[in-house]
């Protein structure tokens, strides 16, 4: 028998095959905030990330803001009402390959950066701001080795020396980043309060209050957490606390005295932590009673 022609009409069927997901390069800048990210290093790093957005070397691609591991509770609380309004990405959304400039603000050590240390070699270019004079971490592990620029100046915030660029470039923050440049600049110098503060942050913070920097959200997000008492102690452990590296971790060791009992220095603690941006802090007080 012959085999049965196919109906009209009819053809063989071809195989079918999935499409292709094209990938797509996207490439863009990014600011990288430290880990346990506080108010001087969101600060900071939007200010930056604001100021590239405006220079021609810089605003052919979006700059984003990554936190690489987390933030302190007050700069989670300031978030959830604020991010939406701010360039911050999650880490995982960034392809390390995409980067062409790369900033670390509050920072000069790669210790401090957690996970995405390893961006440090996919970047076109290194960009390094901090107010930490005196360096930190063990030198092998030192930015600048590697930085295209790095700008180290003696204030009191990491902030100030971003804010002062953004006034020189006539550039306006908006209300939010006003409020959130306050916030930082607040945060590292106690309110103007502490002995590294100077005229430079006051400066800078007169600025932006000029510019419209909400009071309210001030009141709500930097009120002070320690009494005077407290304040005494923390800028004693301020000039005297140790920072070394153990296997990777940031470890801040300080012991301090004080003329009679001093409660609640559980919230001095956590300022110092902050301020020195330390993985564990050991601090000791002795009370001298009498």
């Amino acid at each position: 028998l012959a085999p049965r022609p196919p109906k009209c009409g009819t053809a063989p069927r071809a195989a079918t095959q999935e499409p292709v997901a094209e990938v797509t390069a996207e490439p863009c800048n990014v600011v990288l905030t430290t880990t346990n990210c506080d108010f001087d290093s969101l600060a900071a790093a939007c200010a930056l990330a604001s100021l590239w957005g405006r220079d021609p070397e810089f605003s052919l691609v979006p700059t984003h803001v990554v936190m690489p591991r987390g933030a302190v509770p007050v700069v989670q609380r300031f978030l959830a009402y604020h991010k939406h309004v701010l360039p911050v990405r999650g880490f995982k959304t960034i392809d390390g390959s995409d980067i062409e400039a790369l900033g670390v603000v509050d920072a000069s050590s790669a210790a401090r950066l957690g996970r995405s240390k390893r961006w440090l070699s996919l970047a076109q270019s290194l960009h390094v701001y901090d107010h930490h004079v005196g360096g930190e971490g063990e030198e092998s592990e030192s930015l600048g080795l590697h930085a295209t620029e790095v700008v180290v100046e003696p204030v009191g915030s990491t902030t100030t020396l971003i804010v002062e660029r953004l006034r020189d470039a006539d550039v306006t923050p908006s209300v939010p980043e006003a409020t959130l440049y306050v916030l930082g600049i607040r945060a590292d110098t106690g309110g103007l309060a502490y002995e590294t503060t100077t005229a430079r942050d006051a400066d800078a913070l007169a600025w932006l209050l000029r510019k419209g920097a909400s009071q309210a959200a001030i009141a709500e997000f930097g009120v002070e957490r320690i009494s005077g008492d407290q304040r005494k102690i923390l800028a004693t452990a301020l000039r005297t606390v140790e920072s070394r590296l153990y296997r990777g971790v940031g470890v801040a060791t300080v012991a301090v005295r004080s003329k009679g009992y001093v409660p609640g220095l559980a919230a001095v603690v956590e300022e110092l932590l902050e301020l020195t941006a330390a993985d564990v802090l050991i601090m000791a007080c002795e009370h001298q009673n009498g």
